[in-house]
């Protein structure tokens, strides 16, 4: 499938079950103007403490933009329904609130106390 300039290739599933959960991931290949960017293994897991599903999203990050892959399901023939996510800048989120923490803690640093004096 093509997605925003990604080319996703299905490369295939892997099911296994281990004591704590069964396992069904997905392998997607990630290319973009035929050059390999990344592979990534989107997955869901069948915790047996909790009897519940849960989604393990894969990511690909950059400093344009998030590749969000979800695993939605997997039909017996061995094709698979994903949902494909791009978000723009959010590296910069995290960027900006590293910097904005960094401005506040030397905002609030305390100053020379003898300046403090002189007022």
């Amino acid at each position: 499938m093509s997605v925003g300039g990604y080319t996703l290739v299905h490369e295939g599933v892997v099911a296994e079950t281990t004591p704590a959960k069964h396992r069904v991931a997905v392998t997607v290949g990630v290319y973009r103007a035929g050059r390999r960017l990344a592979t990534l293994f989107p997955q869901k897991n069948l915790h047996w403490n909790i009897e519940q599903w849960v989604t393990e999203v894969a990511v690909r990050t950059s400093l344009k933009e998030d590749l969000y892959i979800v695993l939605a399901g997997v039909a017996d023939d061995g094709s698979v329904a994903l949902q494909v996510l791009i978000n723009p800048l959010i590296v910069w989120l995290w960027l900006g609130g590293g910097l904005l923490l960094v401005g506040t803690t030397v905002a609030i640093w305390p100053g020379d106390p003898r300046e403090a004096r002189r007022e």
